[in-house]
Formats: structure tokens, sequence, C-alpha cells
């Protein structure tokens, strides 16, 4: 089982090479339908393509400490890792509780990436999204409170944020669910979790899955 060059995993996961991404400031359409559309096709083409990198990089980092050192990696490489551990898992093991099983890996290289400034600093504005990503996934509340500082959120705001509230802010928005529940209550089902009565009643609102 081997693992893909990073520069093939961020090429197809970006759209183009490094050095056009660097340019952009939001999303194409492309991106977001690739990235967000949870459309059949790309999951089959991500199965079809990556599901033996995956695998190996999952493995790689099963057996590795969980004190990364990211400069040893490398930027580009770290970038690749976080997109094949929190996005193609996702994909490859949708609607299942392996879905969330490399999230602990990618939210320790993204945690030690975003420590490091100097280290992001070479990180465009879309990779960096990516970089972030584990942070916002993670139901460690910790994790969300460290996100919206990095962010920039100072303190009296993210002490307010109502875990009731309506945020525009994805990142935001995220927090409020975790500060509310504690966890994620669309992924209760497949993780065998009982919900409470507080989470039936908001799941039964339309809360949404994010493709899960």
């Amino acid at each position: 089982m081997s693992r893909l060059p990073a520069a093939v995993i961020n090429r197809f996961w970006f759209g183009a090479a490094r050095s056009d991404v660097s340019v952009l400031t939001k999303p194409t359409k492309a991106q977001m339908s690739l990235w967000f559309g949870s459309k059949p096709e790309d999951d089959s083409t991500i199965i079809s393509s990556f599901a033996e990198h995956h695998r190996a990089t999952s493995e790689h980092y099963a057996s590795s400490s969980r004190d990364v050192d990211v400069r040893a990696i490398g930027l580009e490489q770290v970038i690749s890792d976080i997109i094949t551990l929190d996005q193609f898992t996702r994909v490859i093991h949708r609607k299942t509780a392996r879905a969330f099983g490399d999230d602990a890996a990618a939210a320790a290289l993204a945690r030690a990436a975003l420590r490091d400034d100097s280290f992001m600093r070479e990180a465009s504005v879309l990779e960096r999204m990516f970089v972030e990503m584990p942070l916002m996934h993670s139901e460690d509340v910790a994790d969300h409170v460290a996100l919206l500082r990095i962010r920039g959120f100072d303190e009296d705001f993210i002490d307010g944020v109502d875990p009731a509230g309506a945020y525009d802010d994805h990142a935001v928005q995220h927090f409020a669910t975790i500060k509310r529940f504690g966890r994620y209550p669309h992924r209760n089902s497949v993780l065998g979790r009982e919900d409470t009565m507080e989470e039936r009643s908001y799941l039964a609102q339309g809360a949404r899955t994010y493709g899960q």
C-alpha cells in the first residue's frame, strides 16, 4: 500500500497547482461543488482514485505519535494529509461511524500547524481553510475556542456566543452547536449514541448533517 505524492492530492482537491491556488481568495463554483456538494459521482471518483492512498495515510498516522512535527513533514504534505484524513475519510466512509475515524489524527496535525504562525505563512487562503477544518469538526470545545481565537474573535464574543443562536460564520455556528450539546447530534445514530430529548427536538427541526 503506497501513499500518493502531496501534489497529486492537492491538485485534485483544489483543481489547480499551488501557484494558481495561492491567488484565489474565495472558492470557485467547481471547488464548492466538489467540497460540499456530496455528489455520488464525486464520491465515486475519490473512492476509486484515492481509497488506497487514504488507507495508507490513515495507517501511517494511527501508528505515529500525536506529537507531530509539521516542519519535518512540510506544509504541502501537511495540507495533503489533512485533506486525506479529514475530507476523504468522510467521503469514502460516508454515513458510517468510520467517517469520523481519522478526526483525532487530522486535529492533531491541524493544531500543530496552526500554532506555528511562520509555518502557516505560505499557506493560501483556501489551503488554510482546510487546515482549520479539523478543529471545526472536533467535538472538543477547546478546539473550537482555539479556532475562534485564531480567526480573531475576542474573548467577550466567544463567551457570549448563544448556543441556540444562528450565525453566518461557519466556525461560530459549529462552536454554538458544540457549546449547546457537547457533541454533534447528527453523528449520534451512526456512532451508536442515544439522543437526548433536546437533541431529538433539534434534529427533528431539520438540523444540518453536512453530508453524513
